[in-house]
């Protein structure tokens, strides 16, 4: 099963409106500061990059790949989550971040 990652599900930008402006298919999600968790059970891994600041990947069993930028902190960064588990909290890092909110990115096996 899969798990929305946020308590709230509340869309300020989606995949059309990021196309629109030359960016990957993606949606961004009000998040101020929230507890991110897993949406399924999978590998973790952490990176950094200048335009969405810290990200957090999490590869699922079923080869799909999970990527949310603009977090302000972890909480895991490495290894195995299981379903609901607390990853990161969302926040506003990266250069082409304005405000605190949760972009999420989706690979597909």
């Amino acid at each position: 099963m899969i798990y929305f990652p946020l308590k709230s599900r509340v869309l300020i930008r989606g995949v059309k409106e990021h196309l629109e402006n030359g960016l990957k298919e993606a949606a961004d999600y009000v998040a101020d500061h929230d507890v991110l968790h897993a949406p399924m059970a999978g590998s973790i891994s952490t990176f950094q990059e200048d335009g969405g600041g810290n990200w957090l990947t999490l590869e699922g069993e079923d080869g799909n790949v999970y990527q949310f930028a603009h977090l302000e902190s972890y909480i895991r960064t490495f290894g195995w989550a299981d379903a609901q588990e607390k990853l990161a909290t969302t926040g506003n890092t990266g250069t082409i971040s304005t405000n605190p909110h949760l972009h999420i990115q989706i690979k597909k096996d």
